[in-house]
């Protein structure tokens, strides 16, 4: 359902994921409401490719929780309407960025490239939404990334990947572009691996788990990999969701991690064979699971509180920087 809601919200206090601290806790919750500010300021038919993506990031997010978990309402506030205070931070053209999207450590929001590199995610909802879903693993679950990439120079925190790093594959946390039929999941930078996969392969919008590299034992022979989920964790993103966060290492840069128990009940754990993946398919592209996108405009962000605790940014170019991508 898409509304329209002008002049909406003065002085009232919205409960996001993003709005207060996380402690660790246990949580019941299994439906989540987010806030987007959108740089853009489309109207009309212009706002059909923003909603789109937030389609398939609701359904990445129902997939990645073998159906456990949905997006509710979605607040849309065009042309930065909320500022920096949203959960998540749409930017049109990306400069100078480390990636077209990621999470800063400092205040754990999401942001979003519609361009970036000369490349338009914008233009392909399934782009959009699947790493939407991914920044998602980071800000809400607090899992790490789980591909090879060379970390800048000076950075060696063991939550940052690095060129020898192993790729889970499958995973969203690895390669979500891998569940793309178009030319991203062709293109060379984002080809699935190994090449047993095919894309696209909805595979890669599942939580890793101890059945596949390097959380399993490694060949006979063959030296145990990492990633920066294994470093941080010790082990795969489903064994870290359903774990006791009292056990999270005290060096967690992402910050308290809720245990959600509703992926923990029987049935949504991902059995102990190779194939894992639970395809929700269409049980994750109903009424019921479609995120309820709301356009609001004309917010007047003086009125609205800073309870964030620390706006100290963090991923400026220094070798203490960090972000998640």
């Amino acid at each position: 359902m898409k509304l329209f809601a002008p002049l909406l919200l003065i002085g009232l206090g919205i409960a996001t994921f993003g709005s207060a601290p996380i402690q660790a806790r246990d949580s019941a919750d299994t439906t989540f409401d987010i806030d987007i500010s959108l740089r853009a300021t489309p109207q009309g038919p212009a706002r059909k490719p923003y909603e789109d993506a937030i389609e398939e990031f609701g359904y990445a997010v129902c997939e990645q929780t073998n159906g456990s978990h949905t997006i509710g309402d979605v607040r849309v506030y065009p042309g930065l309407g909320l500022g920096d205070k949203a959960d998540v931070i749409w930017e049109t053209t990306c400069v100078n960025t480390p990636s077209y999207a990621y999470v800063k450590v400092a205040d754990k929001k999401i942001r979003m490239c519609e361009q970036w590199n000369g490349i338009s995610f914008i233009a392909n909802a399934k782009a959009s939404g699947y790493t939407l879903a991914h920044e998602w693993g980071h800000a809400k679950y607090r899992l790490y990334d789980e591909y090879r990439k060379a970390a800048p120079p000076g950075v060696t925190h063991p939550a940052v990947p690095r060129s020898t790093d192993t790729e889970s594959s499958p995973s969203v946390m690895n390669n979500q572009l891998c569940a793309v039929s178009s030319s991203f999941s062709n293109n060379a930078r984002w080809k699935c691996r190994p090449s047993t996969f095919t894309n696209p392969e909805v595979k890669f919008l599942e939580f890793s788990t101890d059945q596949i590299a390097p959380f399993s034992p490694p060949l006979p022979g063959q030296p145990k990999g990492t990633n920066a989920q294994l470093r941080m964790y010790g082990q795969s993103g489903w064994d870290t969701l359903i774990a006791d966060p009292k056990q999270d290492p005290k060096s967690n840069l992402l910050g308290p991690r809720t245990r959600y128990t509703s992926l923990t009940r029987a049935g949504v754990v991902p059995p102990v064979n190779a194939d894992y993946t639970k395809n929700d398919g269409s049980a994750c592209r109903t009424s019921q699971t479609s995120p309820n996108i709301t356009w609001i405009e004309g917010i007047a962000l003086d009125i609205l509180l800073d309870r964030s605790g620390s706006w100290v940014v963090v991923g400026s170019p220094t070798p203490r920087a960090a972000r998640f991508g």
